[in-house]
């Protein structure tokens, strides 16, 4: 069987976000993790069948899994930004594209105050508005932009079957 989630409406005209409901503790802030998964994934199904799969920041990939094809795990980018001392094992599949895609990541430092402007407008002061926006989108774009690069990469030298990408952005 295969599992999706989707949102078929918006809670925020309810007056519902995410500060709401984790206020009301209805936010389960443990990592999604292969772990978690209680049915077989598509990419595994895929692979089976012989298709060559190309996967990235999907959530539960974390521990990266053999497949045929490749895994870029969803914590990859937070190794790169956070530096996790020891490092998280098996964010890739296979594992020694940890090593050579390093380079390929984006740090919220290295996103211009000009790339956030079409974005957010700050020439528009929002009293009571305490988000940093600035740095909740520098490390959003950094984020995504990371797994771009990496899938962009991937993608024209392996030529996957089946490619997947999640692109977060300000997603909660």
């Amino acid at each position: 069987r295969f599992r999706a989630v989707q949102t078929p409406f918006s809670l925020r005209p309810r007056g519902i976000d995410f500060r709401t409901l984790d206020r009301l503790g209805a936010v389960n802030r443990s990592a999604v993790t292969a772990a978690s998964r209680r049915a077989e994934t598509f990419w595994s199904i895929m692979s089976r069948f012989g298709l060559r799969i190309g996967l990235l920041r999907w959530w539960g990939t974390y521990p990266a899994a053999a497949i045929n094809g490749f895994v870029i795990s969803e914590f990859f980018h937070r190794q790169m930004r956070e530096r996790f001392d020891p490092p998280l094992p098996h964010l890739t599949y296979p594992e020694e594209l940890t090593a050579r895609l390093r380079s390929h990541a984006v740090l919220p430092e290295d996103i211009e105050t000009a790339a956030l402007e079409p974005f957010v407008d700050s020439s528009v002061d929002i009293p009571g508005d305490t988000v940093p926006w600035q740095t909740e989108l520098r490390r959003a774009l950094a984020d995504d932009m990371t797994y771009h690069n990496i899938g962009t990469l991937l993608r024209n030298e392996e030529r996957p079957d089946v490619y997947a990408i999640y692109f977060f952005g300000l997603d909660a």
